[in-house]
This record gives structure tokens, sequence and C-alpha cells, in this order.
């Protein structure tokens, strides 16, 4: 199986002081904030100093031991940011180039059965195995039927603002009651209730 670290040396990127970050998390996905084309703004904001170095090697957890690779990052700086009840920082960061071909395409087989997120690049580069290298770019799917829609109101939003093809003709040619729950006392975004798909 070839791994990670050989397929991306073929762009001639040369890893230099590097984290691997193995990006999971609830609420708010990172799966979905790739879906949603904002993955680096997500992967910016951090709870505490986690990205002290000059590269970022970001895959996505997807299931079991099946991760998604979604770019190398250039580490620019941080601001650290505070109120009265907690401190956080926002990284500022740079993708790297000339690896587009492969973000969002390369799975991963990665067993990781320990807690820590942000892994010393060099000792764990060479355990990023290739699964699978996709003939596309790994997007939100096909709908998959009415049974099985259990999805956040951001994924709902990104499907309703890319207008995806399956999704807006099953969700247009049936009528029926929709139940869209607020999972929040107080959404930032509103009610959840407003959305609705026009057609």
């Amino acid at each position: 199986m070839i791994k990670l670290a050989d397929l991306i040396s073929l762009t001639g990127l040369d890893f230099e002081d590097f984290k691997i970050h193995c990006a999971t998390g609830k609420p708010n996905p990172p799966l979905e904030a790739f879906f949603d084309g904002r993955f680096k703004e997500w992967q910016e904001y951090q709870n505490q100093q986690n990205f002290q170095c000059g590269q970022i090697l970001s895959i996505i957890h997807l299931r079991n031991d099946l991760w998604l690779f979604s770019g190398v990052f250039r580490v620019l700086g941080f601001e650290k940011k505070e109120d009265k009840n907690r401190i956080w920082y926002n990284y500022k960061t740079e993708e790297i180039q000339g690896l587009e071909h492969l973000v969002g395409r390369v799975v991963i087989q990665f067993k990781k059965n320990f807690r820590a997120s942000y892994l010393i690049g060099s000792k764990y580069i060479e355990k990023l195995l290739v699964s699978e290298i996709r003939s596309q770019k790994m997007s939100v799917g096909d709908f998959p039927g009415y049974n099985s829609v259990l999805i956040s109101h951001r994924l709902l939003c990104t499907i309703i603002r890319e207008e995806l093809p399956s999704w807006k003709s099953a969700l247009c040619n049936v009528s029926g009651v929709y139940i869209i729950t607020d999972t929040t006392v107080h959404s930032s975004e509103g009610p959840l209730a407003e959305i609705a798909y026009y057609c």
C-alpha cells in the first residue's frame, strides 16, 4: 500500500516542522465544513495553541480507520482572543498549492487508537496509508432516499445553495411534512424552521 508521504512527495513538496491534524468533532463537524468550502476557517479556530509548527497536514475522520486528505497548510501566525469566560486562538494559514488534485480525493487508512488529534508529523507520517484515490472530490453526495435523510441545518443550507440536482429533484417532486429541529437553545443563525427548498 502506498504511503501518503510518497504520494505528496511526487508534487515536490518537502515537509518542514509539521503537525498532522486529525480533524474530528461535534457539533459543527469538519466534514461538513469541508463540503461547505470552509474547512480552512474551521481549522483556524482553536481552543489551544495547537499549531506551533510551520505546516499542518490535515485529515478529516470519515469512519473507523478511514480519513479524508484535506490539504496541507502553511502557518503564518495566530492571534490570542479572550473574553470573560474563555480564551481561544485564531490562526492565520494559507493552503499550499499544487495538491488540489489530491484534496478531497485521497482516502487514508490510519489506525488512531489514542485521543490526541495534533500529532508530531515526523512520528506519524509513515503510518498514513493510501486506501483509495477517488475519481472525483468527495462531496455531499446524491439524495440517499426519504427515509435516510438526517442532516444538519448547515449542510441543508449547502445543498440548497449548490442546488444539487438529485436533492432538488427529490425535494421538489414530493409534498410532505418535513421536521426541522433546532438542537440549540439559541441559534446564531435564527430559527431552523425558516429554511425552505424553493423549486
